[in-house]
């Protein structure tokens, strides 16, 4: 075989190519294998397929890796499907792709995972998702990871998760943040929680809102917190409300505002305190504002004390009152 020329290689027909074994087919040139025609090459025993060299693997064309079986790439190795072209491998089609297990794609090359276009992201198996490695998660954009089935987020490790890139994680829709569960959540770094898109935000459960941690949540943005909607605002619990940055407690809206309760509003430091805009105030209840202390109150400024409603004042004691100097 390895005598043969190009031609005569192309010459040569589906019936003789099933008869070759896995020491002629390892023989062959790269030019040899290139010269097979896409439908001569599927006709491979998955035995023989298996001994195609990694020199081989690396010259194979967009039209042979796309005609090989299913069967032909269950049964390749990691470094088989590693030295596949990164300009061929997206030549993969959805079956293949969703074919491929772990011993498959954990072959993947950075530079591969980053010539995937979203579709062949999106059709990579659940089954197969856990095999990659955290190098090759690292390497997703945020259009690959919002390319992801949310049973494929569910499947990824805490490691996994981890190691998504800043660049990645923006891509995370709200229905992918709402499958995550509680590991997965606490695995999120607080790089990663700060440029969570503050449209997908929404997509947490009451439940996993709990599930952040303080370091987490000091690294919201205004802008995220102003994308939270009132139900996770109402549950955030005391250590995570009072440990909101100054730019955080900047951003709850008044419709957010009106929902705080009196146990959250309380457990912010007087500094906190006066990061409250004057106009979030009112909208509060008046058993809200009557949980604060008077050294609470004292902070106010001026602004945010005349801003207080009639009703706020008068279910003030009397030393609140004066505190908050609206006696």
């Amino acid at each position: 075989m390895a005598g043969f020329s190009v031609g005569q290689m192309t010459a040569m027909g589906t019936t003789q190519f099933v008869g070759l074994n896995s020491v002629q087919v390892a023989a062959l040139s790269t030019d040899q294998l290139t010269a097979i025609d896409p439908s001569d090459l599927s006709s491979l025993t998955t035995v023989t397929v298996a001994a195609i060299t990694t020199d081989q693997m690396a010259a194979v064309t967009a039209l042979q890796l796309g005609g090989f079986s299913t069967a032909q790439l269950t049964a390749m190795t990691s470094d088989q499907i590693g030295a596949v072209s990164a300009a061929v491998i997206p030549s993969l089609s959805p079956a293949q792709m969703a074919a491929l297990g772990t011993a498959q794609v954990v072959g993947f090359t950075t530079d591969q995972i980053s010539a995937f276009d979203v579709d062949d992201i999106a059709n990579m198996s659940s089954v197969a998702v856990p095999g990659l490695t955290t190098d090759q998660v690292a390497a997703l954009s945020a259009l690959q990871v919002a390319s992801l089935p949310t049973v494929s987020i569910d499947v990824l490790t805490t490691a996994q998760v981890a190691t998504i890139g800043t660049s990645g994680i923006g891509g995370l829709t709200s229905a992918q943040l709402g499958a995550l569960d509680s590991a997965q959540i606490v695995a999120l770094t607080t790089a990663q929680v700060a440029v969570v898109d503050r449209t997908s935000l929404p997509g947490f459960t009451t439940a996993q809102i709990g599930f952040l941690t303080t370091d987490q949540m000091s690294v919201l943005s205004g802008l995220q917190v102003s994308g939270m909607t009132t139900a996770q605002v109402a549950v955030l619990s005391t250590a995570q409300f009072s440990n909101m940055s100054d730019a955080g407690l900047a951003g709850i809206t008044t419709t957010q505002a009106a929902v705080v309760t009196s146990v959250q509003l309380p457990s912010l430091t007087t500094a906190q305190i006066q990061v409250i805009e004057p106009e979030d105030l009112p909208v509060m209840g008046t058993a809200t504002i009557a949980a604060l202390t008077t050294a609470q109150l004292a902070a106010f400024t001026a602004a945010q004390s005349y801003s207080l409603t009639a009703a706020q004042v008068a279910a003030l004691t009397a030393a609140q009152q004066t505190a908050v100097g609206r006696s």
